[in-house]
């Protein structure tokens, strides 16, 4: 079983040596999610065209990111936040959960609207599969996205991400995909 702890030092390493720079283009990087970007997140969280990608079909409660975030430590997971550092704006949160499960997830979204649709979320995601795989050593990833969000499966199909079943959460189908190690 792997050590969260462990992970999130090597998230840590990984930031100080922007290793992900190359794949993400000047004036974009990746920080920790901490309370700086409570705002942002509940912000696009609760956005219309991000809540219905969620498993929960309901927005997100200021006091409940705030207990995640002050539980975060022990949580099976790395959340990174996309930053554009020529303006610092956060961009959105590509993310790594169940990294000690048998089923470890990669999830994303790009919530500042001005940045969709730019390539941002591919090369983010591209860096955050690398992070996973090259870094923390995973054998495989799945990314589980609602069967109508077309965008994202297209995204996932392009990073190597193959369809494998489908599942249902809060009566929504969820379309499963999964990429091994090269």
């Amino acid at each position: 079983m792997r050590e969260h702890h462990a992970d999130l030092t090597t998230a840590r390493k990984y930031l100080r040596m922007r290793a992900y720079a190359g794949v993400l283009g000047q004036g974009l990087e990746f920080a920790l999610l901490g309370p700086e970007h409570t705002d942002a997140v509940l912000r696009w969280r609760n956005d219309d065209a991000v809540v219905g990608s969620f498993r929960t079909a309901t927005g997100l409660a200021r006091e409940a990111h705030e207990r995640f975030l002050g539980d975060y430590e022990t949580n099976d997971r790395v959340d990174f936040v996309l930053v554009d550092t020529t303006c610092d704006v956060p961009v959105g949160v590509f993310y790594l959960t169940g990294l000690a499960s048998c089923r470890p997830e990669i999830g994303k979204y790009i919530g500042e609207v001005r940045y969709r649709g730019r390539g941002i979320a591919k090369r983010a995601t591209r860096a955050l599969t690398a992070f996973a795989f090259e870094w923390l050593r995973l054998d495989e990833l799945y990314a589980v996205t609602r069967v109508d969000n077309e965008r994202n499966i297209l995204l996932n199909e392009a990073l190597g991400f193959l369809r494998c079943s489908t599942e249902t959460h809060d009566g929504y189908a969820f379309l499963v995909m999964k990429r091994t190690r090269a």
